[in-house]
């Protein structure tokens, strides 16, 4: 290799060595050139630092504001898993909706429930429905809405569904 591939433009000058340069004036320019690199080196460590300690000030008050919502809402504990969350629904609130015409699918009974009866005309809370196989799966808030829900239905359908 050439001593030229390993200096910078600024080394180099010209691009050219002279022939009557010694190793030791080859020496003191790249330690020029290396003592410019660290210097903007510096810059950049400095600018990094900065910017560190901007976003360090600023993750104490995301962790509070996040602390202060846990104390929102009463009673209550952060759900970690799927088997807690799980638990959080009462199965004996859980309607379960199936047509008794066989060829009706899951998507277009839940489409029909949902634009011929609404939950607050039966005095019913609903707080969620999920498609089965073979119908709607309906969670209510509470027994008592899932007794006004299912005596609804059965009353304003009769036979259309299946209602458990």
């Amino acid at each position: 290799m050439k001593k030229e591939e390993f200096r910078c433009k600024y080394c180099l000058g010209d691009g050219k060595v002279s022939s009557s340069s010694t190793d030791v004036l080859l020496l003191h320019k790249e330690i020029d050139c290396l003592t410019r690199e660290k210097q903007l080196l510096e810059k950049y460590v400095s600018e990094l630092e900065f910017s560190n300690t901007i976003l360090k000030s600023k993750t104490p008050a995301v962790s509070s504001t996040l602390n202060s919502a846990v104390g929102f809402f009463p009673n209550s504990s952060l759900v970690n898993t799927y088997s807690q969350a799980a638990k959080k629904v009462s199965p004996s609130a859980v309607l379960v909706i199936k047509p008794t015409d066989i060829n009706m699918g899951n998507a277009k009974l839940e489409q029909e429930l949902k634009s011929k009866f609404r939950p607050s005309q039966l005095n019913a809370n609903v707080t969620g429905t999920r498609l089965i196989r073979d119908g709607v799966l309906v969670n209510c808030a509470d027994v008592k809405s899932l007794q006004n829900l299912k005596d609804g239905l059965k009353r304003q359908a009769g036979n259309a569904f299946n209602v458990v």
